[in-house]
């Protein structure tokens, strides 16, 4: 697996709709697949790429958002009790969301996409802060060959 960080295909206005919920993406171009993440016991695995969400008025880590090539799985940590919530979003052919929904008190949450997203595909993605609606912090954006 190779990656790199740079510029994402996703625009704010996409985001904003996988962020969302499943009904209010735009699926008349890509498939769109959203699922709420589900709590586990583990962590993402040495070989997954994680960008930490940054605060840019404090500079500090408000989440953490990973992509595992072999599964193809969002992993996402809310590391802050602020009443936002972690989302994860990428894009391939089709467009992917991963909400965790658990909270900061949670830990590690995860999205399987195994069946759903290709293999031999460059996917971008990042993460969110997201509160009431609205994107508080961002990640750094990812190219992942998976």
């Amino acid at each position: 697996m190779k990656y790199r960080a740079g510029l994402i295909g996703l625009t704010l206005a996409a985001a904003m709709a996988l962020i969302g919920s499943p009904a209010t993406a735009d699926t008349t171009t890509q498939a769109t697949y959203v699922k709420n993440a589900k709590v586990t016991n583990s962590s993402p695995p040495s070989s997954a790429i994680c960008r930490d969400i940054i605060n840019t008025s404090t500079m500090g880590s408000v989440g953490t958002v990973c992509f595992e090539a072999h599964g193809d799985v969002f992993w996402l940590n809310d590391r802050k009790a602020d009443g936002a919530s972690i989302r994860a979003v990428g894009e391939t052919y089709a467009n992917f969301g991963c909400n965790a929904t658990a909270g900061s008190s949670a830990g590690w949450q995860y999205c399987s996409f195994s069946t759903e997203m290709r293999e031999g595909v460059t996917l971008y993605f990042m993460g969110y802060a997201v509160k009431n609606g609205s994107v508080l912090h961002t990640s750094e954006e990812v190219f992942v060959n998976n």
